[in-house]
């Protein structure tokens, strides 16, 4: 079941911090939050933009290093997402109010990350961002509004023990 899947948990847990910031959410409508996860939209992404469809926010997932059996009774994964923030605007003024919140919105990912369980345990056991980087795009994730884009690179390790992930 999905809600026993601990990879949508810190998805989810993620998105949750992204939406807990008060700020942030006056700034990225509820509808350009681009969610990938099982809320019914089998494809989340617009397929024609406007100038009201911006700023935009979306979680992605990047990749995963799977570390199985990585101890004698214990196996590791560690997930990388980033979260995309596309201003559909020239000035910098607005990324750079977007990178802010999105800092605050994150400042307790590590302690909202740690706490969350799997089978009666907590499994996250390093959360943190990588880089942040910002580009002038007109293609990509911006889908040909010309505007800034915050890429914020996160790193989670999570670690199970192996026969608890067999059953």
């Amino acid at each position: 079941m999905a809600e026993d899947n601990p990879i949508i948990k810190v998805y989810d847990a993620l998105w949750t911090l992204i939406e807990n910031n008060a700020e942030l959410a006056t700034l990225v409508s509820a509808g350009n939050r681009i969610k990938h996860n099982s809320d019914g939209c089998r494809n989340p992404e617009k397929d024609t933009l406007s100038t009201c469809d911006f700023p935009e926010i979306r979680i992605v997932t990047t990749g995963t290093a799977a570390h199985l059996q990585n101890t004698s009774s214990s196996s590791n994964i560690n997930k990388r997402f980033r979260v995309e923030v596309s201003t559909g605007e020239r000035s910098l003024e607005e990324i750079f109010e977007l990178e802010w919140n999105v800092y605050i919105a994150l400042l307790d990912w590590q302690t909202i990350l740690t706490d969350l369980t799997w089978n009666s345990k907590k499994f996250v056991k390093l959360a943190r961002p990588l880089t942040v980087s910002n580009t002038l795009t007109a293609s990509g994730s911006s889908r040909g509004i010309v505007g800034w884009m915050g890429v914020f690179e996160v790193e989670v390790d999570m670690w199970f023990t192996t026969l608890d992930m067999k059953v």
